[in-house]
């Protein structure tokens, strides 16, 4: 019997473990032992929602969330539906053909960003059209990255809760006002958002919907899972390039994410992103220094945001210098310059206090051909900030002494 990993169920972490011999994953509920038989790395639908059985063997945070499915077992069409209230296989009599309204629209062949758009929309009510409308042109710019096949079935169960309670947003002290649950398939939004806020808010969530959660996915740590920070850096940085003024949210995360996207470069951290790759991402950035010196640096960007939340300035300090030691030396060996003589990266890192935020107009994902870019220095008073500092900086002319002085504006 090989051990294969934990997984989370109510609360409580469980030791899931696969025996080769019989084909069955085997794991302990109050006391009892429970068998699932081995799930094939098979896809296979009902009702609009598709599971992977490599995301149970993994033990995935998809693993106890199990709602009813149907899956392929070992290549054999009899299939198992899985009562997420009792954990425990269930033979079914449907057919693993039975076809739902999407699926027909599959063979091999990827869908035009507009043919794709126009399957979503034709398929959705007036609460998802709006959705749709908000959300269009990131759709289109990543139509090559995104998992059509998953989207389309995922959205047809998709739900939106619209609540003022905050349990439903998040078990945590953040004050949140919008999560997308990847268990539930459920965006759910504060209630009370002015325009501006609530669409901001629904076109981050809807990024999560798209990317599945993102890095947020993967699991490398034998108690939890890695990647958050990063994860809310990618999606905001996203939402920050089709909207302006989002220059306090996650900024801390996203200064980090835009130095990562200078080292990997844009293309490859957005199919990272939208294929939920959080491994290939690890391996590029483990060219330049040691796996573990990569795992340490997602752990403590997850451990700053924490930080950051709880009013911790030490803390977060701390975590954020560890983070910028591993960039410098990602950086060095892969340039092989000194980080710290790079105008831009060093804007990144200063961006990265309690007390001030640093805007780059550069763009990495959408309307990127300009060259050159406004580096913005400012000061936070409060929820809001006032500009402080403006370098001009072009990617020709990164490499400036940290000490030249900056333009003050008037």
């Amino acid at each position: 019997m090989i051990y294969c990993n934990d997984f989370f169920y109510n609360g409580e972490i469980y030791n899931m473990y696969y025996d080769s011999n019989f084909k069955q994953i085997k794991f302990y509920l109050d006391g009892v032992e429970q068998v699932i038989p081995y799930l094939d790395y098979k896809y296979n639908v009902l009702n609009g929602n598709y599971l992977r059985g490599k995301d149970l063997l993994l033990g995935s945070i998809l693993t106890l969330g199990i709602v009813a499915n149907l899956i392929i077992i070992n290549d054999i069409v009899d299939t198992y539906a899985y009562d997420r209230n009792i954990i425990s296989p269930t033979m079914v009599v449907t057919e693993s053909t039975e076809e739902n309204e999407f699926s027909t629209n599959f063979v091999d062949k990827k869908l035009s960003s507009s043919d794709f758009y126009k399957e979503l929309y034709n398929n959705s009510d007036n609460e998802k059209k709006e959705i749709l409308n908000l959300t269009k042109l990131v759709i289109r710019d990543n139509n090559d990255y995104l998992d059509q096949k998953d989207i389309l079935n995922s959205f047809s169960s998709l739900k939106i809760v619209i609540t003022s309670n905050d349990k439903l947003l998040t078990n945590t002290s953040d004050n949140i006002i919008g999560r997308y649950d990847q268990e539930t398939n459920t965006l759910y939004l504060k209630e009370g958002l002015d325009e501006d806020v609530l669409n901001t808010t629904i076109f981050h969530e809807f990024l999560h919907f798209l990317s599945k959660s993102g890095f947020v996915s993967t699991s490398f740590n034998k108690n939890g899972y890695i990647g958050d920070a990063l994860n809310e850096g990618m999606t905001q940085l996203l939402v920050n390039e089709y909207f302006k003024n989002q220059l306090f949210v996650y900024s801390n995360e996203v200064s980090i994410t835009k130095a990562l996207v200078e080292m990997v470069g844009s293309d490859f951290m957005r199919e990272c992103y939208f294929s939920h790759d959080l491994d290939s991402l690890i391996d590029e950035l483990s060219k330049y220094v040691s796996h573990e010196d990569v795992i340490s640096l997602l752990k403590n960007m997850d451990n700053a945001k924490i930080a950051y939340n709880d009013e911790d300035r030490d803390n977060y300090a701390s975590f954020n210098r560890k983070c910028w030691d591993i960039i410098g030396n990602i950086y060095m060996n892969k340039f092989g310059k000194d980080i710290e003589k790079d105008r831009l990266m060093m804007a990144y890192k200063e961006g990265t206090s309690f007390d001030s935020v640093v805007s780059v107009s550069k763009k990495y994902f959408i309307g990127n051909e300009d060259k050159s870019y406004k580096i913005n220095y400012y000061y936070i008073d409060g929820n809001s900030g006032y500009l402080i500092d403006t370098i001009l900086i072009d990617d020709n002319n990164r490499y400036v002494n940290i000490n030249t002085k900056k333009k003050t504006t008037s």
